[in-house]
C-alpha cells in the first residue's frame, strides 16, 4: 500500500510523465479506493490525467464529479497534500478545483497558501479574490498583511491591519494580534514610538483577559525600544510575569550594566544563568560588571565559561586578552589559535587582538614594525578599537610610552572609536 501511494504522489508530482499505472495497478487503486477518500481522490487525479480509459470507468467518475463541490474530494485530497507540505502538487489539484468551483472560498484561500508558501506573488491574487467574495474573512487579511510584510511591503500591510480593526465584533484575540503584528512593523521600520504604543495596547489586551504571562516577550519588546529611563521598569515587569525565563533577566542585568549598577547587574545576570546555564553572552557580561568591580579573576573565569560554550564569541576573547595584557601576560596558546582561526580574515575584528598584542611585545621588549600594522588594518574601519588612549598611556611604563604612543597615532588615523 505503501508503495502505491508514493508511486501515485510522483505521478501527480511530475506532472503524470510518469509511464501509465499497469492494469493491476489500477485494478488494485479502484478496489481500495471505494472505501477510502484518500484513495479514491488519487483515482479520481489519475482520472484527469489519463482520459483514455475505458468507457465505464470514465463514465463512473464523471458521475461522481457532477456532484456539489464540498463533496468533491479533489478538495480534499488537495488538503492532504497542503498539509504534507507538497504546495506545487497542492496547488494543481485547487486550480483544477477552481475550473469547476471558482468561488469556492476556502480552495482559494488555501490555494493562495500555497503560493505564499511557493513566494510567488500570485498569492496576493487570490487573497484579494477571498475578500472581495467575504470581506470578514479574517484570515486573508492576516495572511495578505504577513505575506506584504515579508515582501517589505509594509504600508499595504499596515493598511490592511488597520482595516481589520474598523470590522465589527471582531474577536479579542485578533485584536490583540493585530497591534501585536502592527507593533512588529514599526519596530522594523525604526519608528519605536508607535511600536511602543501598539504593544502596550496589547499588553492593555491581555491584562484584561486575565492573560498577564502572555505580555512577557511584549514586556521585553517594549523594553529594548524604550528610552534608557524606562527599560529597567519594563524589563522587572517581565521577570514578574514570567520569573521562570531568562531572557528579561538577562536585558535587566545587561541594562543595569549600562547604567553603572554592577552589583545589580551581577546579580540579574547570575539569575539569567541559572535559568540557562548555556548562555554564553550572559557569562560575557557578568564578566564585564565584575571588571568594572576590578574582580580580575572572576571575570577572566566568566569569559573562560562564555567560550567553553560558544567558541565564536568575540568580546569574550578580547576582553580576555585586555586582561591578560593587564597583567603583562601573553593569553594561554588554546585560546589565542582558536581565535586567530576563527577571526584572521575579519580584520575590524582581528586589529584588536594585535593592538593587545603590540602592547604586550612593547612591554616584554620584543621588537614592532608599525609599517606592517599600517599597511595591513589601514582600511579595519571604525568598529576595530575600543581602547583607551588616556589609560592605556597611564597604565605604561615611561620606557615603553614613546612606542605605545606612536601605535595609537597609527589607530587614531584609521579609527573613530579609540578615546
Amino acid at each position: 500500500m505503501k508503495q502505491l501511494k508514493k508511486f501515485l504522489k510522483k505521478a501527480i508530482k511530475n506532472n503524470s510523465l510518469m509511464v501509465m499505472p499497469t492494469k493491476e495497478q489500477l485494478e488494485l487503486i479502484y478496489r481500495v479506493s471505494k472505501d477510502n477518500p484518500f484513495y479514491w481522490s488519487i483515482f479520481l487525479e489519475i482520472y484527469e490525467f489519463y482520459e483514455d480509459w475505458d468507457n465505464d470507468v470514465s463514465e463512473m467518475v464523471d458521475i461522481y464529479r457532477k456532484q456539489d463541490a464540498e463533496s468533491d474530494l479533489r478538495y480534499d485530497f488537495g488538503m492532504s497534500l497542503f498539509i504534507e507540505e507538497l504546495y506545487d502538487i497542492a496547488s494543481k489539484l485547487f486550480e483544477k478545483y477552481l475550473e469547476d468551483f471558482p468561488n469556492h472560498i476556502n480552495t482559494n484561500y488555501n490555494l493562495a497558501q500555497c503560493y505564499e508558501m511557493e513566494q510567488d506573488n500570485r498569492a496576493i491574487e487570490y487573497y484579494k479574490k477571498v475578500l472581495n467574495l467575504d470581506p470578514l474573512h479574517i484570515a486573508s487579511y492576516f495572511s495578505l498583511a504577513k505575506f506584504y510584510r515579508n515582501k517589505n511591503q509594509y504600508k499595504m500591510a499596515l493598511k490592511l491591519y488597520k482595516k481589520v480593526l474598523t470590522i465589527e465584533g471582531l474577536p479579542i484575540n485578533d485584536i490583540y494580534q493585530v497591534f501585536l503584528n502592527m507593533g512588529d512593523i514599526y519596530r522594523d521600520i525604526k519608528k519605536p514610538k508607535k511600536a511602543i504604543a501598539c504593544y502596550t495596547k496589547a499588553i492593555t489586551i491581555n491584562k484584561e483577559r486575565d492573560d498577564n504571562p502572555r505580555n512577557y516577550f511584549l514586556y521585553l519588546k517594549v523594553g529594548v525600544l524604550s528610552p534608557k529611563k524606562y527599560k529597567i521598569e519594563y524589563f522587572k515587569k517581565a521577570t514578574n510575569s514570567r520569573p521562570d525565563r531568562y531572557e528579561a533577566y538577562y536585558y535587566l542585568g545587561t541594562t543595569y550594566l549600562d547604567n553603572k549598577k554592577y552589583k545589580k547587574a551581577i546579580s540579574s545576570l547570575k539569575k539569567a544563568l541559572d535559568l540557562n546555564k548555556q548562555f554564553a553572552q550572559a557569562e560575557v557580561n557578568l564578566g564585564v560588571a565584575y571588571e568594572r568591580l576590578d574582580k580580575d579573576n572572576k571575570a577572566m573565569a566568566c569569559y573562560e565559561r562564555a567560550l567553553k560554550l560558544d567558541k565564536s564569541v568575540f568580546q569574550a576573547y578580547i576582553n580576555l586578552f585586555s586582561l591578560y595584557e593587564e597583567e603583562h601576560n601573553y593569553p594561554p596558546e588554546e585560546i589565542e589559535k582558536e581565535f586567530i582561526e576563527r577571526f584572521k580574515e575579519e580584520r575590524d575584528v582581528y586589529v584588536q587582538y594585535v593592538v593587545t598584542m603590540y602592547l604586550l611585545d612593547i612591554y616584554h621588549g620584543k621588537k614592532i614594525d608599525l609599517d606592517v600594522f599600517e599597511k595591513e588594518y589601514k582600511n579595519a574601519g571604525k568598529a576595530c578599537c575600543t581602547f583607551d588612549a588616556k589609560i592605556i598611556l597611564k597604565e605604561t611604563r615611561k620606557k615603553d610610552k614613546k612606542q605605545v604612543k606612536e601605535l595609537i597615532e597609527v589607530l587614531k588615523k584609521y579609527t573613530k572609536v579609540i578615546k
